[in-house]
């Protein structure tokens, strides 16, 4: 007796006949109307952990194994469903026209998803005579998420990589490196093709989206490599996901208070954990948990809200290896950028976006919202900087005051928002315009000793956390603007508008870190005992 397959496993195994089974039912009906049938059916897989493990998952590996898995006769009829997390790192390919219906055979067969690539090229051109076969799908550009750390890879995909279905784990040999903002790592670059064109405008570039589609290889949709004044040149091939369901990535953990519990243990044990790791200080821990919970919660008027960058200097080249591996057991992506002179003269991998004929160059600071960037002027030597290096100093201060970075093309520039944790680790005072400086004391060697399951309950602290807001009750902002006029009437010490703004971002921080919801007077208070300490420091000779 020949095994009846279930729906769910048709979905997994067989998705394309499963989309021309769907296309029978939504014949008579627009090309959208099956794109949506199709995406619900799959949105289904991201709801059923055991289905979504028994799915490939997009990775570095082999290109040779792909190509051959994608040329085999059973993967070229039932397809090959994989899923990717990645960064669209260019929305610019567009969109383009496909072939939504073929007739073979005498029947009327689905051309979307890249199935009419096997079918005969006079088939094609058949179809193509008539504009009601056409559809119309759009393209990104997109990369493994650059500075993702091994955990949070690992608690996204699950056991989906040591799957052999299909596929083996993917490396692009045919990589376009400009495209990726941390080329120095393996990554992988490919093309999104979506054909839900109206939710793909929900997308922009640097957002970071989960695919489940049907894997293939393809061209990018532009012309500029065919024409060439002595010779004409093919258009580069690259691996590229046909889109069955996409979505903006969730965060890794949702935001459940019920889930964390003790919040104020936890970030006790927290603030613990970084001290030892900074050398028994307490009050660099405090600052480097307030920058990891910051984020961007508003712009108005030219004004962002919630970031806190810190610069901390002091640190031996020991602490601060200490403070980059403990970043990246807690945080689900960190990128260390070095700014020495060299790096900071290299026009060829600059920090901003650089736009050109085919599509846009990554810059090295093209990063998904959250990332936690260390940037590192412990190298930095004197010199001159050239153009492309003024160009970098330029991109870091619109990141650090207006947090954007610069995405320069030939005639125009523009600043596209951006959201990330920023420490910059300086021998002296950085010159960058950073939230606030504070000066490492470390008095022992880092201590890194810390249990797996405490390690997973600080990252379900960060994430929870930084998914909270803070509101501001009116007799706290009142208490707040009588104390700032009372601290300049005293004179006892300097206190101006930029020391008021600090204390305010940090006491939102701490209130935030300590689970509240409404910002307090004693919150306040702690602040600007925490900013006197710091500033304390910072004037020391």
């Amino acid at each position: 007796m020949v095994p009846i397959m279930t729906a769910n496993e048709r979905l997994l195994t067989q998705p394309r006949k499963v989309i021309q089974d769907t296309f029978d039912k939504y014949e008579q009906h627009p090309t959208q109307a099956l794109v949506h049938a199709l995406s619900t059916q799959y949105a289904r897989v991201f709801t059923e952990p055991s289905m979504l493990e028994q799915i490939p998952y997009v990775e570095p590996g082999s290109i040779s194994s792909l190509i051959s898995s994608l040329q085999g006769d059973r993967s070229q009829k039932v397809g090959i469903l994989v899923r990717w997390r990645c960064m669209i790192q260019d929305t610019g390919m567009g969109n383009e026209l496909c072939l939504a219906t073929l007739s073979s055979d005498g029947r009327r067969v689905c051309g979307l998803y890249g199935a009419d690539a096997h079918f005969s090229h006079a088939n094609q051109d058949d179809a193509a005579m008539d504009t009601a076969n056409l559809g119309e799908r759009t393209v990104f550009f997109a990369v493994s998420v650059p500075g993702e750390t091994a955990w949070a890879r690992d608690h996204m995909v699950g056991t989906s990589a040591s799957l052999s279905h299909a596929m083996k784990e993917l490396n692009v040999e045919l990589n376009d490196t400009t495209r990726t903002p941390r080329s120095e790592h393996p990554s992988v670059t490919a093309l999104v093709k979506v054909y839900d064109v109206d939710a793909a405008e929900q997308f922009k570039t640097s957002d970071v989206i989960d695919v489940l589609g049907l894997l293939d290889l393809g061209t990018c949709p532009q012309a500029h490599w065919h024409l060439d004044e002595t010779e004409s040149t093919e258009a580069p091939i690259l691996p590229c996901v046909h889109a069955l369901h996409v979505r903006s990535a969730p965060p890794l953990f949702p935001a459940d208070s019920d889930s964390l519990n003790a919040p104020e243990d936890v970030r006790a044990s927290l603030v613990r954990y970084l001290t030892e790791v900074m050398g028994g200080d307490a009050l660099v821990a405090e600052y480097i948990l307030l920058a990891m919970l910051s984020r961007v919660h508003a712009r108005k008027n030219g004004i962002v809200i919630g970031p806190f960058s810190i610069n901390v200097t002091g640190l031996d080249r020991e602490h601060y290896e200490a403070l980059v591996s403990a970043l990246e057991q807690i945080m689900p992506a960190v990128v260390c950028q070095p700014l020495t002179l060299a790096e900071l003269n290299d026009a060829a991998h600059p920090l901003y976006v650089c736009g050109t004929d085919t599509g846009i160059q990554a810059g090295r600071l093209q990063l998904p919202h959250g990332t936690c960037v260390v940037l590192d002027e412990s190298g930095m030597d004197e010199g001159q900087l050239n153009d492309a290096g003024v160009r970098n100093i330029r991109a870091l201060f619109s990141l650090l005051q207006q947090h954007t970075l610069p995405y320069v093309f030939p005639f125009s520039e523009l600043d596209i928002p951006t959201d990330l944790v920023i420490i910059v680790v300086s021998q002296s005072k950085s010159l960058l315009p950073v939230d606030a400086h504070i000066h490492a004391q470390p008095h022992q060697a880092p201590q890194m000793k810390v249990s797996s399951s405490m390690l997973h309950t600080f990252r379900l602290f960060l994430t929870n956390i930084r998914q909270k807001t803070l509101s501001i009750p009116v007799d706290v902002s009142d208490h707040i603007q009588d104390d700032f006029v009372k601290m300049r009437r005293s004179g006892a010490h300097r206190f101006d508008q930029d020391d008021l703004q600090r204390c305010l971002h940090v006491s939102r921080l701490l209130s935030l870190s300590h689970g509240l919801e409404r910002l307090t007077t004693d919150m306040w208070s702690q602040a600007k005992v925490l900013d006197a300490t710091r500033a304390e420091r910072v004037a020391l000779p």
